[in-house]
């Protein structure tokens, strides 16, 4: 799981605005998770021995962006299993957007989910080329200083 999708992942769920509640009030945060993620995350967390928060930390962005960057491995890592074979971005970022057992009854395929997925799902690759540039030219600075 790179930091770029990470960060692209937060962008396309919120425009990277930490105080967001979408989805009529279910989500919230720059990652726009909702509490029953929230929850499979800290039981993942705990089995690791790593620290757990309560999802009223949902608003604050490093703690969001450890569960949300969990999340995201948990779902790559049931994408695989289901799959056999390694997922592309775009879905994982679609069982992040709409949940791994709706993808899962549309048979992993990405043009049977909503048009709006679908339009994220589009949005991700040069998001992450822009993401990986800003992140090649923050290294480069970070090198020269």
């Amino acid at each position: 799981m790179t930091e770029a999708f990470i960060e692209a992942v937060g962008q396309i769920e919120s425009s990277g605005g930490r105080f967001v509640i979408g989805d009529s009030g279910r989500a919230n945060g720059t990652w726009q998770m909702h509490a029953a993620a929230w929850k499979d995350v800290t039981a993942f967390r705990a089995r690791q021995g790593m620290p757990t928060w309560t999802y009223r930390h949902a608003h604050e962005p490093a703690v969001a962006r450890l569960f949300a960057r969990d999340y995201l491995i948990i779902l790559e890592n049931q994408l695989r299993s289901g799959l056999r074979r390694a997922p592309s971005a775009e879905l994982v970022y679609a069982a992040y957007n709409i949940g791994f057992t709706r993808l899962e009854s549309l048979g992993f395929r990405l043009e049977r989910t909503p048009r709006t997925t679908q339009a994220a799902c589009a949005r991700l690759a040069p998001l992450l080329v822009e993401m990986e540039r800003t992140s090649d030219r923050l290294l480069v600075r970070t090198k020269a200083n």
